[in-house]
């Protein structure tokens, strides 16, 4: 697990980065819509990465679960 909590930490790490181009340091207001879209995605990504993780592990979870009760009978 200790490359999910790496992983969950740089996406957290770069969506701190892009607050601060929302700042008035960049006067563009495109650049400020396209880089909102970039921290929207790159949010959305990690989400669906932890979600898989997690469906992942209870699959493997629900597996066993089903052998040992097989294997009971």
């Amino acid at each position: 697990m200790d490359k999910v909590d790496l992983i969950n930490e740089l996406c957290t790490l770069l969506m701190s980065y892009f607050v601060i181009c929302y700042s008035p340091f960049i006067g563009d207001p495109y650049l400020k819509y396209d880089l909102g879209w970039y921290t929207i995605g790159l949010f959305v990504a990690n989400f669906a990465f932890n979600v898989s993780i997690i469906v992942y592990m209870t699959g493997k979870l629900v597996v066993k679960k089903i052998k040992t009760l097989r294997s009971k009978c």
